[in-house]
Parts: structure tokens; sequence; C-alpha cells
């Protein structure tokens, strides 16, 4: 287990986005669960407070997940278009995943901090009634960013090869 992970930047990279992916799915494959004991219209609902504050922590912290495919796209760009050796991008990789990990983390921290996470209808999440402006800069935002980010990597690569 441990040999893969020391290998190289790019197993590393597919590493740490594997992990932040189980958290998020487990998280999503609670669904209503963790909701609050009583939330009206919701079935199965048989947490409380802390349960629905933990599913939207990870649900949040899953957000990681694209942004390091986009740094996968990165390295891959890094290495067919530019030839950047293995070894430059290994000395370089715990301070690039360590900043590409910082927003999840931040934005995670941030709704903790200020009580976001509550009922989005079908999981807890920053619900619509605290505020869609948090959605938008802290997951859907960043979403479409990565998104089109690795449409114009992907394009560049293809153009190169």
């Amino acid at each position: 287990w441990g040999e893969p992970y020391k290998t190289n930047s790019c197993k590393r990279a597919r590493w740490t986005m594997s992990a932040f992916d189980i958290l998020r799915s487990s998280a999503w494959f609670l669904t209503t669960w963790p909701m609050e004991k009583g939330t009206v219209g919701v079935k199965f609902a048989v947490g409380n407070k802390h349960t629905c504050t933990m599913q939207g922590f990870f649900i949040q912290l899953g957000i990681a997940v694209p942004i390091l495919n986009v740094l996968l796209s990165f390295y891959y760009l890094a290495i067919i278009r530019f030839g950047t050796s293995e070894k430059k991008l290994n000395d370089r990789d715990p301070w690039i995943r360590g900043f590409v990990l910082l927003f999840p983390e931040v934005t995670a921290l941030v709704c903790l901090a200020l009580e976001k996470f509550n009922d989005a209808r079908l999981w807890c999440w920053i619900g619509p009634s605290q505020g869609g402006v948090f959605q938008w800069l802290f997951y859907f935002g960043p979403l479409w960013i990565c998104f089109l980010l690795q449409m114009i990597v992907f394009w560049v690569i293809y153009s190169y090869v």
C-alpha cells in the first residue's frame, strides 16, 4: 500500500483524489439519514444537528476531487507538452498539492464556523436558505472553473499530440 503512494506525483495526486472521493461519496450515500429527526418533508431523517453538520463538511471537502483532477491534468500537460521531468514534479508536488487542498479545507471550515451546513433537501450541505452565494462561491463556481480548465488543458494536449 505504501509503495505506490511514494512513487511519483501523478500517483500521489490520484491517491489523494481517491481518498477525498471516498469521503464525499460516503457522505452522499447517507442522503437524508444524517438530517435532524423530524425534519418536515424528509423521509428517513434519523440524525441530529451534529450528524448533519458532519455530512455537510465532508460533502464540501469533496470539491477537492475536481480540483485534484485539474491538478492531474496539469501534471500530464507538464510531462507531455513541456517535457517536465518526473523529478521536478516530485520536488514541487508537496507544495502544489498543499496549496490545492487549501481551498476545500478552508471553505469547509468557514462553513463550519458560520454554521452554514443545514438541510439542503437531498442531504445536509449549504442549504438554499443559507445563501446560494456560498454554494456558488464555495462549490459550483469552482466546479465550473475546474471543468473549463480541464477542457483547455485537454485541448492543448490534443493539439500538441
